[in-house]
């Protein structure tokens, strides 16, 4: 059964346990605005997971207005979350040249990208259309509609422009079926694709010799979480909660209180995932039972059958009270209870009867009968009787040959069905026995020979398939109406299939975080989450020894771990929110600064993090700015690219962000290098607030904790320690800044020729001693003023207004 579930359930994608073929897109810009580059209409048409029988929503348009810099990163980050399940299968733009440029060259995996507009975004016909759509009880669509109205209308624009590519009006199954909403660019954790690429969210692809390469399994957080064992629909589950991270801490705690209590019940969780390997592609079989002449028949209605029967045991095993009374215990049994619920006489156990008032159940699954007392003609009954006496034929050949002067050769009767569709009735034996084969008086016929063995057959085996395979076909256009009439009513029970799939999916990834949180390499924990409606005195980083969830599992590495502390309360100088790293090329500053952001992904989906204890301020957006590169089709230089990253951080975070910098400034002479980094960083830590490591080769950059108020900068480093002749790599991050640079050391270890080395030390050495000159009498000369200032406030007020006293003080 597992086989022919696996079978069935080939292909496919989706979300929430649907098996959708990618949302439709349409967006639509308008003109800038007084406070922003642009304002923007979204409009997005997914499939839908139904709840119940009486649910007949089945899709769902979603409706987005909003402002954006010239960056698009709202629309980026709304786009990257849209491709969490299946991918964006089309979008539909309406022709300005930023929008054009961003689905067509960032990575978002959208398929295909077109311009729109003219008659497919007018909207006289609006109040009609999603009156038809949702259907008589549609008030919500109407209120929805009635939000976007008296504005600029982009919304609407691109909600006309969904409706019609995505042929709804044209589809009479969807009239009355769709939910009309109004979206909200505040629901998820906003991620661009430089912060997923940057956090190694998912496996990235490269090519080599003309094929398509994936990364082995541990190279992602995508790879490292996936233990799903159900057949997709949770690994599709997986991708949409990892890119869309909640912001909702009640929301999260109940994922966390669910993967708690599966972790800790090693017996339970065993067992939940053992009766999820049955669980087949629910989806992708429910929509071939769809329709006046279904593509799928009784094998569908049998598998769907199998999984419906199993459902009881799944509840049982979720509602067992072994583990307490626990607040995490309670939500698997809540979980239970709604498993339960589905598998009642009045839901599943109705598609059962149904599908055991027809289906003969002694022959499935290897063969799919309507009982024969449904045809009232009496041909089913004749046929089934002649193709149970070929099947005796055949029984009766394979024993006589098996039995015979072949014993010797041991000939197994192939049973596989992919085989017999290509081959017929035959057997299969070892490439050795060829010779005493060939020796055997009779009709034996060779059919293929493999290393694997030797097909063969007789030509009385071969007319006996030739009969059974026209007998099946007559069987299967006798019964056609009925299997067609029997789909038609099995298909009324898909909404009920697609909230078990739903289910199914939630269990299957809370389990499969489980799973990796209990078999870890280290500790993972239950992170404490501080809401982003708390005092922001209380919203502090605080994680000890903490790991990178995917470096940890490589051979060979042994991981080092280090801890965070940004924003203290007390305005600890160690612990502010807003961190330079400096330190030696591959010291770890990468990792460590990316880290951070891979673990508030990983939290805010519900899972625990590789780490001995963590409390962790929930983040509106984690934006990176790392690794840039020349876009040569862009025209963009890599400074050029670096810059625009910059700037769309510097426009759109928030005291709530989470900011992740590696190595600002390149590109461009170093003066002016250090200028940018260091206004972009005074500007973060100054005016905005967020939350934000920032790795630099600028040692200088280091001062700037000692410019802005005490606590709000902070320096780290990367320890190493140094040789003449090498230089080892410690990976702790200590306090302060790094109080030498190790370039010339990694260049020697590259193998430069000593005379290179050589150079290199003493042009660094002039350089160094040039700059020391120079900073001694910056420094002098601050220390002087200082002094004056000093004496100055420690005059008396009447001193303080004699003027000659104030020169003679300033003269000295």
């Amino acid at each position: 059964m597992a086989d022919l579930a696996e079978e069935m359930s080939s292909g496919g994608g989706g979300g929430d346990g649907l098996a959708m073929e990618g949302c439709t897109v349409v967006i639509v810009a308008g003109p800038p605005t007084k406070t922003s580059a642009v304002r923007l209409g979204v409009a997005v048409h997914e499939e839908r997971a139904r709840s119940d029988l009486d649910d007949k929503k089945r899709g769902k348009v979603t409706v987005y207005e909003f402002e954006d810099c010239d960056a698009l990163t709202n629309l980026e980050s709304l786009l990257v979350g849209l491709g969490g399940a299946t991918g964006i299968q089309s979008v539909y733009h309406s022709g300005d040249e930023s929008v054009e440029k961003l689905v067509g060259e960032k990575g978002l995996g959208i398929a295909c990208a077109e311009t729109v507009g003219g008659k497919d975004l007018a909207t006289t016909s609006m109040a009609q259309d999603v009156e038809t759509l949702t259907g008589a009880e549609g008030s919500t669509g109407r209120a929805v509609l009635r939000s976007f109205e008296g504005g600029d209308g982009l919304g609407m624009r691109a909600l006309a422009g969904v409706i019609r590519k995505s042929g709804l009006l044209e589809d009479e199954d969807a009239r009355g079926t769709i939910e009309l909403e109004q979206g909200r660019l505040n629901q998820y954790m906003r991620l661009d694709a430089a912060a997923v690429e940057a956090l190694n969210l998912f496996p990235a692809t490269s090519t080599r010799d003309g094929r398509a390469v994936v990364q082995e399994k541990a190279a992602s957080v995508f790879g490292v979480l996936n233990h799903c064992t159900t057949k997709e629909i949770g690994a599709r589950l997986l991708r949409r909660w990892i890119r869309q991270p909640l912001l909702d801490a009640a929301e999260i705690r109940k994922r966390q209180n669910l993967v708690f209590a599966l972790k800790e019940d090693d017996t339970r969780r065993a067992e939940i995932r053992q009766q999820l390997r049955q669980v087949p592609d629910i989806a992708r079989l429910t929509r071939r039972l769809r329709g006046e002449r279904p593509r799928g028949g009784l094998k569908e209605m049998y598998v769907l059958y199998e999984f419906a029967r199993r459902l009881p045991n799944l509840a049982d095993v979720l509602r067992e009270d072994s583990a307490g009374d626990t607040p995490a215990c309670a939500a698997l049994v809540a979980l239970g209870d709604q498993v339960h619920a589905l598998g009642s006489k009045n839901r599943f156990g109705k598609y059962l009867e149904l599908v055991e008032g027809v289906l003969d159940m002694e022959y499935a699954p290897a063969e799919f009968r309507v009982q024969s007392q449904h045809d009232e003609t009496g041909e089913l009954a004749n046929l089934y009787e002649k193709l149970t006496k070929i099947q005796h034929s055949v029984e009766d050949a394979r024993q006589e040959l098996e039995d015979g002067t072949l014993s010797a050769m041991a000939p197994r009767f192939e049973t596989d069905a992919a085989m017999l569709r290509t081959y017929g009735f035959h057997f299969r034996i070892n490439k050795k026995h060829d010779n005493d084969l060939k020796k055997v008086k009779g009709d034996a016929k060779y059919l293929s020979v493999v290393s694997a063995g030797i097909r063969w057959t007789t030509q009385g085996l071969q007319t006996l398939s030739e009969r059974h395979t026209d007998t099946l076909g007559r069987i299967e256009a006798a019964q056609l109406k009925l299997v067609q009439q029997a789909a038609q009513v099995a298909a009324t029970f898909e909404p009920l299939f697609e909230a078990a799939s739903s289910l199914a999916a939630q269990l299957d990834v809370l389990a499969s975080l489980a799973h990796a949180a209990a078999f870890a390499p280290a500790t993972y924990v239950q992170p404490e989450l501080v809401g982003l409606d708390a005092d922001a005195k209380t919203r502090r980083i605080q994680v000890e020894a903490a790991r990178h969830p995917c470096l940890e599992h490589l051979e060979g590495v042994d991981f080092i771990a280090n801890d965070y502390r940004l924003g203290s309360a007390a305005g600890d100088a160690d612990e502010g929110r807003f961190q330079i790293i400096t330190g030696p090329n591959m010291g770890g500053k990468s990792t460590y600064i990316r880290q951070l952001g891979t673990l508030l992904v990983m939290a805010q989906m519900g899972s625990f993090v590789p780490a001995e204890a963590a409390t962790l301020p929930i983040v509106d957006a984690v934006l990176a700015r790392v690794g840039a590169s020349d876009e040569q089709l862009r025209g963009v230089s890599t400074f050029m690219a670096e810059m625009l990253d910059a700037a769309a951080i510097v426009k759109t975070a928030t005291a709530d962000s989470l900011v992740i910098i590696d190595e600002l400034g390149r590109g461009t002479s170093t003066y002016d290098g250090f200028g940018l980094a260091w206004a972009i960083s005074r500007h973060l830590a100054t005016s905005v607030g967020c939350f934000c490591l920032f790795a630099t080769h600028f040692h200088e950059l280091t001062v700037l904790a000692n410019e802005v108020e005490k606590g709000l900068v902070s320096n780290k480093h990367v320890a190493a320690h140094a040789t003449d002749d090498a230089i080892t790599m410690l990976y702790n991050v200590n306090k302060g800044p790094c109080q030498e640079s190790f370039g010339i050391n990694i260049a020697s270890m590259a193998g430069f020729p000593p005379d290179v080395i050589a150079s290199a030390k003493r042009k660094a050495d002039q350089l160094e001693r040039l700059n020391t000159s120079t900073s001694s009498d910056t420094r002098e000369a601050e220390d002087q003023a200082l002094q004056k200032v000093l004496k100055f406030a420690k005059l008396s007020k009447t001193d303080a207004c004699d003027i000659a006293k104030v020169r003679a003080l300033l003269a000295a």
